[in-house]
């Protein structure tokens, strides 16, 4: 069977009267998301072939390490003399943009930091982790030792107990990022506590841990041994990668649900006792 088709005879219209018709209708349909609802029709930004349209991009492996879009290079971390030691930004804290973030998991680069003597840059093979104390078999691990461990991804917060700090006495920024940017979420990956004492048999009249950094202030803290046995962690992944000098490379501890100042960065030894230690760092913040 034959089947006829009508082809009418069509008027040739141009790309600028294309637009000039259409925008009316789309501003129509845009008026319950955009307000004012003004879309013009001659707006250079379509009417011309743009530049990144009509030319080469750059090769694709010019950058090994991808970095963020060029108009994207205020969206960075902050500090301000006021969240350092008396101005000296070895002792100080850098703010995440929290407006600026799409989602729930703040990239790496954007995570906020804490330091008390500058951002240590450990060297992995050289990296040891002792592990001695209330312990049956006291042990010393490499890197490579301690990710032989069965590993586990989860997604938490972390938030500075001085966050909001410098608003205390009133308003001192304007930003939500200088007000509220030591909270950082993110996916960390490493071995529970547990599991390695576990492997190495924690002895009954254990009831502190003690963990210390490897940086220059040998940031320690004390910790209770109900917490180190619940779902305390040894990372040393955040966000699908390698964690940050300035979150403490290449071991940290993770306390979830806990204050950051706890989770030790840097981490060089965890000692098991049967009373609290006096940390220094811990007397110097809880002084009256």
């Amino acid at each position: 069977m034959n089947k006829t088709f009508e082809v009418k005879e069509s008027t040739s219209v141009s790309r600028r009267e294309f637009f000039k018709r259409t925008a009316s209708v789309s501003a129509i349909a845009a008026t319950s998301i955009l307000a004012p609802s003004t879309l013009l029709g001659d707006d250079e930004n379509i009417m011309h072939h743009t530049k990144w349209g009509s030319s080469l991009g750059y090769e694709v492996n010019k950058y090994p390490y991808g970095v963020p879009a060029l108009y994207e290079h205020n969206v960075v971390r902050r500090t301000s003399p006021l969240m350092s030691s008396a101005g000296d930004m070895h002792a100080a804290i850098s703010m995440t943009p929290l407006a600026e973030i799409s989602g729930i998991i703040v990239p790496n680069g954007l995570h906020f930091t804490r330091t008390h003597n500058g951002v240590a840059q450990i060297d992995p093979n050289k990296y040891r982790l002792m592990i001695h104390g209330l312990v049956e078999k006291p042990i010393v691990l490499t890197l490579e030792q301690l990710k032989k461990y069965p590993s586990e991804s989860r997604i938490l917060v972390m938030e500075c107990p001085s966050n909001s700090a410098a608003e205390w006495k009133g308003p001192q920024f304007g930003t939500l990022q200088m007000v509220k940017g030591m909270m950082s979420c993110a996916e960390w990956t490493g071995v529970r506590l547990k599991t390695v004492l576990d492997d190495l048999g924690l002895k009954p009249e254990a009831k502190w841990m003690l963990a210390e950094g490897s940086d220059g202030s040998e940031m320690s803290r004390t910790v209770p041994i109900e917490k180190v046995l619940d779902d305390a962690m040894i990372v040393w992944g955040q966000n699908g990668e390698a964690l940050r000098n300035e979150q403490g490379y290449p071991v940290r501890l993770m306390l979830p649900g806990w204050e950051a100042n706890l989770c030790v960065k840097w981490l060089k030894r965890l000692e098991f006792g049967d009373k609290p230690w006096y940390a220094k760092k811990k007397l110097l913040s809880t002084r009256l």
